[in-house]
């Protein structure tokens, strides 16, 4: 899990590697035993908590605690002394259970109420930053792909000022591990204000975005401890997208294949 943000303080900012590197440790401590261990105080580690979107310190406490206990143990793990051979089938292995735990945690009902609040919105908006970047910038293009308009920005501000400008008929799609990115959470609270329908594709339904989304997808995998866990994530979080689109082309096929081909036709043209 990580904590940072841009524009914070000195002060946030050591709470926020502290809590980062020792989220199980700091899930136990009082704030003023957080604040004594990161080199601050107790006022700071409240503000910090406040400016993440939690009511208190207390509720951010409760959401290390889940987050954790949501990481599980499984991890990858690269011995030099394994084969290659070996090496590429675990991989994979690891891979496929992890897209299997996120497939059994789709509820069916949600895909299809998130499917139809995309098909009738003239706007789709990806918001996610850090290693989840990459993930919305593929969104974005497989929606267009289909026909959908989307678009994702990098820049956190222009990611907020675009959820800003969405309305009831539009969707704000978030994708973000931790749940907790101050960042999104700014961006879904502009989209919700409008009316926009707001999803979000995470690891935890115990971070502050679930508070905003209408629709929630799980995707359980550890990604911050071992950076070698962080592509089997974004597998998964593709793996909810694709799940989307291809239950869309299920339910709607000749409006998305029209759809599709137009924006075929546009491209080649141009």
């Amino acid at each position: 899990m990580e904590f940072y943000y841009q524009g914070m303080s000195a002060g946030a900012e050591k709470i926020a590697g502290y809590v980062t590197a020792n989220a199980g440790k700091a899930a136990a401590m009082t704030s003023r035993e957080l604040g004594t261990a990161a080199g601050t105080g107790a006022a700071t580690v409240i503000r910090y908590a406040k400016s993440l979107g939690f009511s208190g310190y207390d509720e951010f406490r409760e959401f290390l605690a889940d987050a954790v206990h949501a990481e599980g143990s499984d991890d990858l793990d690269v011995s030099r002394l394994e084969k290659t051979s070996q090496l590429k089938h675990r991989i994979i292995s690891f891979d496929y259970n992890f897209l299997q735990t996120t497939v059994n945690g789709i509820d069916e009902m949600s895909l299809d109420e998130a499917c139809r609040a995309i098909r009738k919105a003239s706007h789709v908006q990806l918001v996610a930053m850090g290693s989840a970047a990459g993930v919305a910038l593929a969104a974005s293009s497989l929606f267009n792909t289909f026909g959908i308009p989307a678009e994702y920005h990098p820049d956190e501000l222009q990611q907020c000022r675009a959820a800003a400008r969405l309305n009831k008929d539009d969707v704000i799609i978030g994708i973000n591990y931790t749940g907790s990115f101050r960042g999104l959470a700014d961006s879904f609270s502009a989209a919700k204000e409008n009316g926009a329908g707001v999803l979000l594709i995470t690891g935890t339904k115990a971070g502050v975005l679930s508070r905003y989304a209408d629709i929630t997808f799980l995707t359980p995998v550890r990604n911050s401890s071992n950076r070698l866990n962080i592509p089997t994530s974004a597998m998964c979080q593709i793996a909810v997208i694709q799940m989307i689109l291809s239950r869309m082309w299920q339910m709607w096929p000749e409006e998305l294949s029209a759809a599709s081909e137009r924006i075929g036709a546009l491209v080649k043209k141009n």
